[in-house]
This record gives structure tokens, sequence and C-alpha cells, in this order.
């Protein structure tokens, strides 16, 4: 779609916003991007309403945002934020193109603060227990951020999770700090889930046959 196409379709009558939404918008041409941004600016304006300053972005990424960037003597591309992913210009082993999604530091900080809060509530109750809501915390966000590429940041997460459950677990007894012999037969007894990979590569899920 032309940049003329696109600020007419913005200003079109009728055309209705959501009240709150979250959206990623592509452009070939960096011009197509900024008519684009400043035609929004005008529309949701006539609406009393403003663009987050903070999240609302024009920025260089895709496939050739490294190379870009290196030509002008630039820093790596910027990466963004999206439905709790950190989406990354980065490069595949072979040196080519590849979207990277890791989990938001934002999103994973603010998980393991309510998990901290509830493993705290919990510390009394069964070890079997906890030990079955834990594992299932795990599997969900696994079901959700387990994407090619995140691989290191669930690894991660799951560690974080396992050492404040081991942390609170100990303080809810006299005897103190775990030895080594009591982490490793505990370990083997209520092993948490490992990270698994649900989702396949977006280049097979879109795929058409």
């Amino acid at each position: 779609m032309s940049r003329e196409a696109q600020v007419r379709f913005c200003e079109r009558p009728g055309v209705k916003f959501p009240r709150a939404t979250h959206l990623v918008m592509c452009f070939q041409k960096e011009q197509d991007a900024q008519a684009m941004r400043k035609s929004l600016d005008e529309r949701v304006a006539k609406f009393g309403l403003k663009l987050h300053p903070e999240k609302t972005r024009v920025i260089r990424f895709g496939r050739f945002a490294r190379e870009q960037n290196e030509a002008q003597g630039l820093p790596k591309p910027e990466t963004f934020d999206f439905l709790g992913f950190t989406h990354i210009a980065g490069l595949s082993r072979e040196g080519k193109f590849q979207l990277q999604r890791c989990t938001s530091r934002k999103k994973r900080k603010a998980k393991l603060a309510r998990l901290k809060d509830e493993v705290r509530q919990r510390r009394h109750t069964p070890v079997i227990e906890q030990y079955a809501w834990l594992s299932s915390v795990l599997t969900g966000h696994y079901r959700y951020y387990g994407v090619p590429t995140n691989y290191r940041a669930l690894a991660q997460f799951r560690e974080r999770v396992r050492h404040m459950w081991h942390a609170s677990l100990q303080r809810r007894s006299q005897r103190g700090r775990w030895n080594e012999q009591k982490y490793k037969s505990f370990n083997e007894r209520f092993s948490l889930p490992r990270p698994h990979i649900h989702h396949p590569w977006p280049r097979t899920r879109f795929a058409l046959r």
C-alpha cells in the first residue's frame, strides 16, 4: 500500500480505533512509516487521545536492518517488546537474518515477583501440593513463551523458580540450610518440568500447502 493510500485510509470517515490496542506495523520504506505515524497522531487527537510517547516508535528492523546500520556506523538495530516478547533482529548460525524472540525482562520480573509472594503464602502447605502447583505454573509458562530462540530465557526462569522454592522451604524448618545431599535427594524426587519449545518457527507455522 502506498503512503498516500495509507494516509487516506486513516482519515476515511467511519474508521474506528479500539479503546486500547497494541499493534506492530511494518513498512518497506521509512517515509511510509513516518507518514503513518503522523496520520495516527492526527487521527486519535480528534478524539482527545494521544499515542503512548514511549511505546509508539518508528524503528529500523528486519532483514536489512543490521547491514544498513553498519553502513551508517550505527549500533545494532533497536529491539521492541510486543505481547510479552522482546523482538530482536538477530542472526542465525549461518549469519543470515533471523527474527529472535525472548521473554521480555519486564514481564519475567513481574511474574517472578508474583510467584515469590505466592510461594511464601504456600510455604506451609504439603510439599507435594506445592510441587504440583509450580509444575503447572511452569508448564503454562512454557506453552506461551516456548518459541524458538527462547530456550535460554525459559531455563533461567525455571532456575529462578526452583531457587525461590528451595529457599522458601528451608525457611519453614529450624534446621536451616540444606546440605548437598539434601538438595540432591529433593531434586531427584521433585524435579520441576524442564523447558520445552511448543511453537514452530514462523516460516513453518505460516507455510502454505
